[in-house]
Order: structure tokens, then sequence, then C-alpha cells
């Protein structure tokens, strides 16, 4: 309820605003929906700084964070960061797992990190099930970098979503990614070149989506290397910089300032 009347205070506020920036297509058509004039909105995604992987000791990194988990060399590990609220769909997620350690021969483990208001009860459903083996919640998390290169595959199973952050620095580590198809997901992943798209809530698909990652290694390097040079060519810091700069240089000139609207890290 807080979170709708925001929206809607956010949506009548900008209206005022001269200049307005939007992370995704998504949240332009929703501002345009409100009544924001499209003149207005300039779209600038996120974007990131791209990590050297050619000069960091990966493997070692690897091993080392699975084993805080107890994570094994052969044990396939699916990666989550962010809000641990309903509008991620982790309960998806916990569903996905239990569908995979049931029907596949490999030992299929899943790490969270993050926390929020949805916590307490993903636990009880983890308990309830018997999944703790599988599925362990590491709340906040300073080096999201080593949980990222600890994972086999990074999942943003969303029911709702801007441009997250997280996706980004996952594909930034070469990571294979299945994630919804909500928000401006589907204009960073091209379904089966450089990650897999599901529909949000459709738990049976994000399962056999994953079991197909998980059965073919090669799929997950193509489909890695791919998500990281997508985020090189489009979504790299400095070019996000120079599309900053230039807005706000034009509206120095005409003596106002911009308003910024997009999804927060989480």
């Amino acid at each position: 309820m807080k979170l709708k009347m925001y929206n809607k205070l956010d949506c009548f506020m900008l209206k005022f605003s001269d200049s307005i920036i939007s992370v995704s297509e998504d949240i332009e058509r929703l501002l345009c929906s409100c009544g924001v004039r499209g003149g207005k909105i300039k779209l600038i995604p996120n974007s990131i700084t791209v990590p050297d992987i050619d000069n960091m000791d990966i493997a070692s990194v690897r091993n080392t964070y699975r084993a805080r988990i107890r994570v094994g060399k052969d044990d396939f590990l699916i990666g989550f960061i962010g809000r641990v609220s309903e509008e991620k769909g982790l309960k998806d997620l916990v569903e996905a797992v239990d569908i995979l350690r049931n029907g596949t021969n490999h030992n299929v483990k899943a790490y969270i990190v993050g926390t929020g208001r949805q916590e307490k009860e993903l636990k009880e459903l983890v308990d309830r099930k018997a999944m703790k083996e599988n599925i362990v919640f590491l709340g906040f998390q300073e080096d999201i970098a080593g949980w990222i290169l600890a994972s086999d595959v990074f999942v943003l199973p969303s029911l709702t979503e801007g441009t997250p952050m997280s996706l980004l620095e996952a594909m930034s580590y070469a990571k294979p990614l299945v994630a919804s198809n909500v928000g401006g997901i589907p204009e960073v992943i091209n379904n089966g070149v450089n990650g897999f798209l599901v529909s949000p809530g459709d738990w049976n698909s994000l399962a056999v989506t994953l079991r197909n990652l998980m059965d073919d290694a090669g799929l997950r390097k193509r489909l890695g290397v791919s998500a990281r040079e997508t985020i090189i060519a489009k979504y790299n810091i400095r070019s996000w910089m120079e599309k900053i700069n230039s807005v706000y240089l034009e509206l120095c000139n005409n003596k106002v300032i911009p308003n910024q609207t997009g999804p927060k890290r989480g």
C-alpha cells in the first residue's frame, strides 16, 4: 500500500519537472501513462563499472566462497542477490530448486544474498520442505563479486522489476542468467543469446530452464561470454557518464535541475 502511494505521489510530482531520467523503456511507458510528457523523459539505462576478470584468480575466489556454504566442486550453485521481498519472486526460486533436487542427478544448491520483509516467510517455507541443505540465506553481504563468481548461474525470478543492478553485475562477470520477462529485463537480455527469459510466477519453466543449463556447461559458457559482451557494449559506466553529463549540461544552459526516477539497488 505504501509503495503504491509513493508511486502515485512520485508520478504527480514528476509532472512539474523539466527533465526526467528513466532507466528503462518500461518505466518510460509507465511515466507517460501517468500523464508525464514524453518529451521530458531521457532514457539512460543503469550502468556499471566493468570488472577486469582477465586478471582475477576466479577459480580461487569461486572455491573460497563455495567452501563458506559447503558447496562442493561438482555441486550446481544458483545465485540470487537483491531484496528479499514478494516482488522478487523468491517463492518461485524455492519451488524450482525443490523440483530440481528431486528430478536430477546433480546436487543442487542456491544462495539468497539480501534481507527484507519476506525473509521469515521464505525460511519457514524452506524448513517445511526440508530444504535447509539446498537453500542458504546469507543476509547482507558486502562482497557481492565473490558470491557472483561462486555461482554457476544467476537468477532473477522477479514479478516486477526495473533494470536491476544485480543483473548487470552478474552479466559483467560472464555469468549465465535466467530472469523473468518483466520491466526492463527484456531490454537487457536477448532470450537464448545472453541469457534466458521465463514468465514471472512460472516456477516450472524456471526449473526446466535451470535444468538445461545444469546439463550443458558449453551453453553456460556461451551465454556468459555474450552477457559480458553486452555489458561492455551497452551498459558500461563511461558511456552512462557521458549521457548523464549531456543531460545536465543541457539543463544547466536552461538553468533547471533534472529529476531522476528508476529502481534503487536491491
